[in-house]
């Protein structure tokens, strides 16, 4: 610790940097150990659960497309020449009527899935285990601050009383 020239007592200034050194070494310190946390509580379920999930849906989605695209090349199909709806043939009708079957059918798995997504409680699970890391942390820091606060604001008091002494006396 630093000492003024020609004095044994430790200079104030360099007191309070390293205690406030100290205390950011701590704090970040507590932010690596929030890291952790969140990587292994977070991010790990966050990805598994949303990367299977979301490729459920994307497969589920592609579905619908697919269906729709086969319902509107049925109806492009029996339209052909200009045909209207009455003039189409049973076969085309048949055929129209499986595709928009189809197509409802992936409508409902695809919202269904989507439902199943929302309502997993796995992703809020995860969401929880971020917000407590990040509490954790800033609780940490703010013990650790709130303490070298204390210690500065004594060394300043201590400072400013030696300072008084040394005007008042001279």
């Amino acid at each position: 610790m630093a000492t003024p020239q020609g004095s044994t007592e430790p200079d104030p200034l360099s007191q309070a940097l390293e205690k406030f050194a100290i205390a950011q070494e701590k704090v970040g310190e507590a932010r690596l150990d929030q890291d952790v946390k969140i990587q292994g509580k977070f991010l790990a379920g966050w990805s598994t659960t949303l990367n299977q999930s979301l490729k459920t849906a994307d497969k589920a989605r592609t579905a619908v497309t697919n269906a729709r695209l086969s319902l509107d090349a049925a109806k492009g199909r029996a339209a052909a020449g200009g045909r209207h709806e009455e003039s189409y043939s049973e076969q085309q009708k048949r055929a129209i009527e499986q595709a928009e079957d189809v197509f409802v059918e992936k409508v409902d798995e695809a919202t269904s899935v989507m439902r199943n997504v929302l309502d997993t409680p796995e992703p809020l699970r995860n969401i929880a285990e971020l917000v407590k890391a990040q509490a954790e942390f800033h609780a940490r820091a703010a013990e650790i601050l709130e303490e070298v606060s204390r210690s500065v604001d004594e060394i300043q008091m201590d400072q400013e009383t030696s300072y008084r002494k040394a005007r008042d006396g001279q």
